[in-house]
């Protein structure tokens, strides 16, 4: 059976990153376990670029995550597919400008970060924000149109394109309904992998790992990679090694080819 293809998704800014791979072990062990990094794009700096060309030139493959200004809805959804596009054409340009080589690109397809925090700070904003969202009924439809085209835009540049998405959005698509991304303003875009992310610590209390038996079933139905996320939040190396065994052999009965690793030093 083959290994597991690991992907650390990283969106530290630009001074955690120099702190990061101020340690030459980073890069040796990423060489090491033929590691991939989801570079998040939360900006469009030297240093960023600085680091993403020492990651390929050491032979670690490096996707472009795809991520707007907080003030632009952070990741990608149905009420920000202008600002999608144009990010996507200042990142082709900046990758031109500085000579990067991407594995891929990234879309992370969830609700506008405003509206999440918004229903974060006071749970009674849910009433205006379901009344703004079913008063949008054509907005998810126009919203998949926009991906598309920017899908095809990704393609003409001669990039795969990975699409993180939310897992219920499987349950979703299995029902024929678009009844969550019209009242959650997520959408399904399309993408070349779909891969669900399965935040296994955000449900621990329901079972954590079984999010994975629940839906790692979909990865040979629907061609998907796997997505599992570690989160830990101290002694993150000791955590990790234990967390990600136990990850990796479910990985092994379900015969993914992604597993997700997040820990403090590489945020997602």
């Amino acid at each position: 059976m083959p290994r597991p293809k690991l992907t650390f998704f990283c969106e530290l800014a630009d001074s955690e990153l120099d702190e990061l791979f101020a340690d030459p072990d980073v890069i040796d062990a990423l060489c090491i376990l033929d590691a991939r990094v989801s570079m998040g794009i939360v900006d469009l700096s030297e240093t960023r670029a600085r680091f993403v060309n020492r990651l390929t030139a050491s032979g670690v493959p490096v996707v472009a995550w795809l991520l707007l200004p907080k003030s632009e809805g952070y990741w990608f959804s149905a009420s920000n597919t202008t600002e999608a596009a144009a990010r996507w054409r200042e990142v082709s340009t900046w990758t031109k400008e500085n000579g990067l080589a991407w594995d891929g690109v990234g879309l992370d397809a969830e609700m506008d970060i405003r509206d999440l925090e918004s229903l974060m700070r006071d749970r009674s904003n849910i009433w205006p924000f379901l009344r703004k969202r079913l008063g949008a009924r054509s907005q998810v439809g126009r919203a998949r149109q926009s991906y598309r085209r920017l899908y095809e835009d990704i393609h003409a540049e001669g990039y795969e394109v990975e699409h993180y998405m939310l897992p219920f959005m499987l349950d979703e698509r299995r029902a024929g309904s678009r009844l969550i991304q019209q009242i959650s303003g997520i959408v399904d875009v399309r993408g070349d992998r779909h891969i669900p992310m399965l935040y296994t610590s955000f449900v621990r209390s329901a079972g954590g790992p079984g999010m994975i038996w629940s839906y790692g079933g979909e990865v040979e139905r629907f061609r998907h990679g796997l997505n599992c996320i570690l989160w830990v939040d101290a002694h993150p190396w000791v955590l990790v090694i234990g967390a990600a065994a136990a990850i990796l052999l479910l990985w092994r009965r379900l015969r993914d080819s992604m597993v997700r690793l997040h820990d403090p030093e590489f945020p997602g």
